[in-house]
């Protein structure tokens, strides 16, 4: 049964859980959150469906005003006792609360827009009406982080989504390792967005990904000491082969790995493919 557009989310969340989207938006340059000389106004960055409690905004607005001290924060829930909740806290922070309406909200275009968790309720056919609702609230350039991670933010997977004048651009995945008992490329499966879930199977592009990263893995895993150094030997391997991932040591020493395919990352049906022993 598919879940409405206002379905209330569970809403748990924790502090920490988001700090990697933050730490990884500080190394873009040019950052979405920048004006250029001459334009008024200040940018603007919306946490979509803040949860429970409003730390992951608080940590975002903190973290980003440090770079960008004018930043407009925006964090946006569709429960009414969650914003009652977090408007003392709120104040305190000088971050501005405001009613998620649908796939939407009422307010000013966001520089950013973070969606994290928020359609893991829903089926994987919506996730395309809710992107594209959502960017109609993004600046020209803005940028939609849309995805999922895990309670503690260790194993992060989102979509990244540019809206420009020529439209709607899925233009890449970012893929998040923190600190864990062990790494293997296929632990991140169960966290890309909904509606890629399914879509790691032989013949798609993203199957092709995950394989030429496990072939990386396996070539460089031995002697790793930790898990993280597991997870930095095989994503310098994987840049080696595959001229569409962004994988330079300042995001590796973030844990993130970017895999910018060409077109970006279009929703693919599963077809017959070779196998990785077939490919040439």
């Amino acid at each position: 049964m598919r879940a409405p557009p206002d379905k209330i989310t569970r809403g748990k969340t924790r502090p920490g859980r988001l700090r990697a989207l933050d730490r990884w938006l500080l190394l873009l340059d040019p950052s979405p959150l920048s004006r250029p000389p001459g334009e008024d106004g200040a940018p603007v960055f919306v946490d979509v469906g803040f949860g429970e409690h409003l730390d992951t905004t608080v940590e975002s607005a903190r973290a980003l005003r440090a770079r960008h001290p004018r930043l407009r924060v925006l964090g946006l829930e569709r429960d009414t006792d969650r914003l009652a909740n977090a408007a003392e806290r709120a104040r305190e922070e000088g971050i501005e609360l405001g009613q998620a309406r649908g796939f939407g909200w009422e307010g000013p275009r966001a520089d950013v827009a973070r969606a994290m968790n928020v359609l893991r309720q829903h089926l994987p056919e919506d996730v395309a009406a809710a992107h594209a609702s959502w960017s109609r609230h993004l600046s020209p350039g803005g940028l939609l982080i849309e995805g999922t991670c895990d309670r503690r933010g260790e194993r992060l997977c989102a979509h990244l989504i540019r809206e420009s004048y020529h439209g709607l651009t899925r233009e890449g995945l970012l893929f998040h390792f923190g600190l864990e008992s062990s790494f293997a490329p296929i632990m991140l499966r169960d966290y890309l967005p909904q509606d890629l879930r399914r879509k790691v199977k032989a013949g798609t592009r993203l199957g092709s990904f995950f394989e030429d990263w496990t072939a990386a893995w396996e070539r460089t895993r031995e002697g790793a000491t930790t898990p993280w150094e597991a997870f930095a030997r095989s994503a310098r391997a994987l840049r080696d082969v595959r001229a569409d991932v962004d994988g330079e040591d300042a995001l590796l020493e973030e844990g993130i790995v970017v895999w910018r395919p060409e077109g970006g990352v279009a929703p693919e049906p599963s077809r017959p493919g070779p196998s990785r022993a077939e490919r040439p």
